[in-house]
């Protein structure tokens, strides 16, 4: 009888690691955050994404710029998932409550600052390219159009119009009349590109921003188009 009961328990204790390790296996991998909806307000981050490891490590990031590091655990039974940060911001709003549809979407939920927090995941297998890593390259204009009207010859004067956009966040212009620096980002939230000139006679461009392929972007403002080609080598 005394067998049997300790028995049962151990298969009871089994069954609840069992699930544990089930539970965490589904969590575990790389993960996309592909919706964050801040109560009535959508605010979901470029290319933000999380990875799980079975150690119970997690590391966090945008694009291929990991920003955050540390270690999570799920409660199973409450459902709860616990994250402590060792790098980037400190988590002060607890714990999220998980809802794991399946292999491949999962749901966190939590209150901030008085709104309801719904995130969003979606299992991918690698680390998702953002509009921030397009960006960086040589880029020499190919069409600039006001409207439909092709004006590439008036804006570019003899063609010579070259970006040089750097992974440390500088730009150099380049031009038949020289060149012409500064600093560059890409809005977090938004596909936009801002451009901060150390020139004072140009100080500020900002573009809403898109891509045909890695090879082939796209800058609009108002009734102006820009397209531009990466370029391998810089011209002679």
């Amino acid at each position: 009888m005394i067998f049997t009961t300790a028995k049962r328990a151990l298969l009871i204790i089994s069954f609840l690691l069992l699930n544990v390790s089930l539970s965490n296996a589904q969590i575990s991998g790389l993960w996309e955050a592909t919706k964050v909806q801040v109560g009535t307000e959508e605010m979901t981050p470029v290319a933000k994404w999380s990875m799980f490891n079975e150690d119970g490590s997690f590391t966090t990031g945008n694009g291929w710029l990991q920003n955050g590091d540390g270690t999570w655990l799920f409660n199973e039974q409450t459902s709860k998932l616990s994250l402590t940060t060792i790098t980037g911001f400190d988590n002060e709003f607890g714990a999220f409550t998980v809802d794991i549809v399946s292999d491949e979407l999962m749901y966190w939920k939590r209150t901030e600052d008085g709104q309801e927090v719904t995130v969003t995941y979606e299992r991918i297998t690698e680390v998702p390219k953002d509009l921030r890593t397009n960006v960086v390259g040589l880029w020499q204009i190919e069409l600039v159009l006001e409207g439909e009207t092709d004006i590439t010859k008036d804006y570019t004067k003899d063609g010579s119009w070259f970006y040089h956009i750097r992974w440390d966040n500088l730009v150099n212009v380049m031009t038949s009349e020289g060149r012409t620096s500064g600093m560059w980002r890409v809005d977090a939230h938004r596909p936009t590109l801002d451009i901060l000139y150390y020139d004072e006679k140009k100080s500020l461009d900002y573009w809403a921003l898109s891509f045909e392929n890695e090879d082939s972007m796209t800058w609009k403002r108002e009734a102006l188009t820009i397209q531009l080609k990466r370029l391998t080598a810089f011209p002679d």
